[in-house]
């Protein structure tokens, strides 16, 4: 009688807590867009904006971080991979010193996306148009900290794109706003 108890009490426990799984889970999947949407908008203005290399890492910091923790509860999610792994680039290029590890965590975002949809980088898009594919590219013409963008992006990037992108002065916002401009003509 015990066990009939105990047995149905661990069957009741276990179907309340996989309800209330599933439930955080549909809330989770509601919620992450407006969330991605308004991390995209921060991740480009900072980006964007008329920033010093060591001010855009500091700004850089809370978006890609709350970018990997929505990453990290959304790991089904291609598009959420794809954004976590282009913010990370854009954060692996500022950084003040070798960015190579965070790059490495970028590129196995960027591939986790793929592998869930492969053509995420093609269909995902910014609030303004602009693709996955050329935010990546946008991301990797901030590079001052010298990552090796043939290593890590390579697979992401045709090979005009990606010597053009290797072989950049990243000296001066002007020559990385005109080099985006260039490329995203290419495409």
């Amino acid at each position: 009688m015990k066990n009939n108890i105990l047995n149905k009490t661990l069957a009741f426990s276990f179907m309340c807590v996989m309800y209330v799984v599933c439930l955080s889970q549909a809330a989770a999947d509601t919620h992450s867009q407006p969330e991605l949407e308004r991390l995209q908008t921060q991740w480009l203005e900072v980006l964007n904006g008329p920033n010093t290399q060591q001010q855009r890492f500091i700004d850089l910091q809370p978006v890609v971080k709350k970018m990997v923790k929505l990453s990290l509860a959304q790991p089904q999610d291609a598009q959420v991979q794809a954004w976590s792994g282009i913010m990370l680039s854009a954060f692996a290029g500022v950084r003040k010193h070798n960015g190579d590890h965070i790059a490495f965590f970028a590129q196995s975002m960027l591939h986790r996306a793929q592998q869930l949809d492969d053509k995420i980088l093609d269909s995902s898009e910014l609030s303004n148009g602009i693709s996955a594919r050329d935010a990546l590219i946008l991301a990797l013409t901030h590079n001052p900290s010298g990552v090796d963008i043939q290593r890590f992006y390579s697979a992401f990037l045709d090979a005009p794109t990606t010597h053009m992108l290797a072989s950049l002065d990243s000296g001066t916002q002007e020559t990385t706003n005109s080099t985006f401009k260039h490329t995203q003509a290419m495409n």
